[in-house]
């Protein structure tokens, strides 16, 4: 009889590496996605100092996230998941990476915030989407 454990099995990461790899990515996703629903509301918080446009900027990523939502599982149903997944993570990518940039730059822009809050709420909502349609819809 095996001895029960209050800690979590690790065992498949130690003996599958793509399993591994695909822990390590979901990992570093979900980081990711969180460090960017942080980022922009403090961003705008800093620039003008306005809690309406904070307001605003969530609600923007918030839509953007409804309509990648709505988008993602239609085009999870037609097209190969795997390479959606890619190109969603990937894109989203890019918008973190202009929203490094912006906030380096001398002045940055609120307006850009905005834009890749927006953006980066869609592809984050369009990756999640088709993750979660590949577990539970037949392939």
């Amino acid at each position: 009889m095996n001895k029960s454990s209050h800690l979590i099995d690790l065992s498949l990461l130690k003996t599958h590496s793509a399993f591994r790899a695909i822990f390590i990515a979901r990992f570093i996703s979900i980081v990711a996605l969180g460090m960017l629903a942080v980022a922009v509301p403090v961003q705008i918080q800093q620039l003008p100092h306005s809690p309406a446009l904070v307001g605003l900027a969530v609600t923007l990523s918030g839509a953007g996230m409804f309509v990648g939502f709505l988008t993602g599982g239609v085009l999870a149903d037609r097209y190969e998941r795997k390479r959606l997944i890619l190109l969603a993570r990937s894109t989203c990518g890019l918008g973190l990476v202009g929203l490094a940039i912006n906030a380096v730059l001398p002045t940055p822009s609120v307006s850009a915030v905005f834009l890749l809050g927006l953006w980066n709420g869609f592809f984050g909502a369009l990756g999640v989407t088709a993750l979660c349609r590949r577990a539970i819809s037949p392939c």
